[in-house]
This record gives structure tokens, C-alpha cells and sequence, in this order.
């Protein structure tokens, strides 16, 4: 909690999973619960694709390969939407297998959990930031990580009107204070 952005992080957090609870549980009592389980899974692979774009311009406008980083984090792609994004990357001509996590992934365990495919990009994000990425750059473990969340801009009126579910993802590098010295 030295950091000030550590603390807005967790405060943001914090707000993220209080206000998901709250629509959660109207929407379990509305039934519609289904609803959004059924988007979110569809969403996996406009993520997946939204995720590739960002990390494949990330290499374009730093010059830079999948082996000047760490690790390449997305937010919470699932199984699903992991084999899209590595799939999409092979044929981009990137293998990022070696280096690639998800937050929805490290955080569930799919053989003990019944998550299906993951979890809540905001919260899984938000939780491997602060409580295992922000870590390991800190102690030195990792120079560089990009991190990469992702989410879906579900709206019940686009729904309504048949509209798309467009993906999204923002690129965010993360170095240590080694880093800047190369």
C-alpha cells in the first residue's frame, strides 16, 4: 500500500465487486440470470480477438517481441477464450503459450470450481493485479508484464435489439524499477 496507485486500485476494486453483487442479485431475482451467463460465454471470443489486436499493436508501436516480456496477462479470456487468443497469435506469427496468463484462470480452478469458462474480468483483473502481479514486479521477479484486460460491453437494449457484444481490451505495460536502466 506504498504506492498511491495500489490504494486506487484496491478502492476501485472494491467498488467493482460491490456493485457487481448488487446487479448480480437483481438479476438473479429478475431470472435473468441465465441471460447474462449466456452472453458473457459468447463474449470469450470478441475478447479473445480484442486481446490479440491490443497485443499485437503493443509489438508494433514499441518494437518490441513476445520475449521482452515477462509474462503477457490478459484479464479473463477462460479456457475458452485463452485457446482463441493463443490460436490467433500463432497465425500472427507470435507464440505467447510460454508467457501468457489469465487472471480469470489463476484465480478459479475449473476441476473445484463451477465457473465453466471464468469468472468477472473487472474483479479477476483487478484481484491478480494487486494481490500477485504488483508483487512479483515489486520484489524483482518480473521486469516487464503486459497486462491486458478485457471485457465485453454487454447492454441489455443491444441485446434486446439484436445488436453485437463488441469486445474490448486495453494494453498496459508494467515495469520495475530495473527495467529502466536497459
Amino acid at each position: 500500500m506504498r504506492f498511491p496507485f495500489v490504494r486506487y486500485a484496491l478502492i476501485v476494486g472494491v467498488l467493482i465487486a460491490l456493485c457487481s453483487s448488487l446487479l448480480g442479485v437483481t438479476l438473479v431475482l429478475k431470472r435473468f440470470s441465465y441471460i447474462g451467463d449466456g452472453l458473457s460465454h459468447v463474449a470469450f471470443g470478441a475478447m479473445a480477438v480484442a486481446a490479440v489486436d491490443t497485443i499485437l499493436q503493443n509489438f508494433r508501436d514499441f518494437n518490441r517481441k513476445p520475449s521482452d516480456y515477462d509474462r503477457i496477462i490478459t484479464g479473463d479470456l477462460g479456457m475458452v477464450g485463452k485457446e482463441i487468443l493463443l490460436d490467433f497469435m500463432r497465425e500472427a506469427g507470435q507464440d505467447i503459450s510460454s508467457i501468457h496468463m489469465d487472471c480469470g484462470i489463476e484465480m478459479f480452478d475449473p476441476k473445484t470450481q463451477d465457473t465453466h469458462s471464468g469468472g468477472s474480468g473487472c474483479g479477476c483483473s483487478a484481484a491478480v493485479l494487486c494481490g500477485y502481479i504488483l508483487p512479483k514486479i515489486q520484489a524483482g521477479q518480473w521486469k516487464r508484464v503486459l497486462f491486458v484486460p478485457t471485457g465485453a460491453l454487454l447492454s441489455q437494449i443491444s441485446f434486446n435489439e439484436g445488436q453485437n457484444v463488441p469486445g474490448i481490451a486495453h494494453g498496459v505495460v508494467l515495469e520495475g524499477k530495473e527495467s529502466f536502466g536497459e
